[in-house]
């Protein structure tokens, strides 16, 4: 039998007090930020793609951070496909970090590329969002729902169960390219996106009330 019951979605949340965008905008190389563990060898393979078509559209001299854990067979992949495309000035790849230093990662960034398959609903975007980046992903998953239609762009790709497909390089670097052209409006709603729908203290507002309401049964 079925019953019909009240329901909501609540996403994660983060605290949007200590995820914050810098306060002064750094002067320096405009920089394309990949963040998290990198345990499938092709979101980092892919972003580089990404990155070398990147430098191939356009003259705006950009860079590329790669911050978080990488698997040391993956690692000695990505290191060799990142000389072979005579890259090695452009991209740097920084190593683990902590949750106590994440804030100032994504302050290092100005966009974050997001290469994963059908993720489902990923925190470390919606830090980056608070930390004002914008996000390029793979429209698939429950990312869209998470960046919307204003705080990033998605490549549309195929939804499959059984295999990872991915979006063409050249489609993802030119979604850089677009949200780079207007870098200020993206960087402002993607903060104000996770402060509105993802900050923490609506959270465990929203987990007072309905404990409360189970409370009183």
């Amino acid at each position: 039998c079925s019953v019909d019951v009240e329901s909501e979605v609540l996403y994660n949340a983060i605290d949007t007090d200590r995820f914050t965008p810098a306060e002064v905008t750094p002067d320096r190389e405009p920089v394309i930020l990949m963040a998290g563990s990198h345990n499938d060898p092709y979101r980092l393979e892919l972003g580089i793609q990404t990155f070398g078509k990147l430098k191939e559209m356009s003259d705006i001299p950009f860079r590329m951070l790669i911050a978080g854990k990488i698997l040391p067979s993956i690692e000695k992949r990505v290191r060799m496909q990142i000389n072979d495309r005579g890259l090695a000035e452009d991209i740097e790849l920084l190593g683990p970090y902590s949750q106590v230093a994440a804030p100032d990662v994504f302050r290092m960034g100005d966009i974050l590329l997001h290469t994963k398959y059908c993720d489902v609903c990923p925190s470390m975007l919606l830090e980056g969002m608070a930390c004002g980046l914008p996000i390029v992903f793979s429209d698939t998953g429950g990312t869209p729902e998470l960046v919307g239609k204003d705080a990033g762009l998605g490549v549309k790709t195929q939804w499959s169960y059984d295999e990872v497909i991915l979006p063409s390089s050249e489609s993802l670097a030119e979604c850089l390219l677009s949200v780079y052209d207007r870098l200020s409006m993206y960087r402002r709603n993607a903060r104000n996106r996770v402060v509105a729908h993802f900050d923490q203290k609506k959270w465990l507002s929203h987990h007072s009330q309905l404990f409360g309401k189970l409370l009183e049964c």
